[in-house]
């Protein structure tokens, strides 16, 4: 039976435009473009340039406005994989 080591957020860098690099503790790191989210009821809220450039992490979360806003590193995945194109970075398991 194999087990995975679950994965921990060491650092977030929110960039302009609404950019955002997520960093593993694996060495790895994930580039999302959070401007196609904007629209979705959940991020709606980090439309505001200033609300999304606050992101800060707890090693689980990437977090906005004491947590009102927050993705998982499997949610950071997801968007990753279903950005088609817009993936940026390279994450290795």
């Amino acid at each position: 039976m194999s087990t995975t080591r679950e994965l921990k957020i060491t650092e977030v860098r929110p960039e302009p435009n609404h950019i955002i690099t997520v960093y593993l503790d694996n060495g790895s790191t994930v580039t999302l473009d959070m401007s196609v989210k904007l629209h979705t009821a959940r991020f709606a809220g980090l439309a505001d340039e200033e609300v999304f450039m606050k992101a800060t992490t707890d090693g689980k979360f990437v977090k906005w406005r004491n947590r009102s806003i927050e993705m998982s590193i499997t949610d950071v995945l997801d968007i990753a994989g279903s950005a088609k194109g817009r993936y940026s970075g390279e994450y290795e398991q």
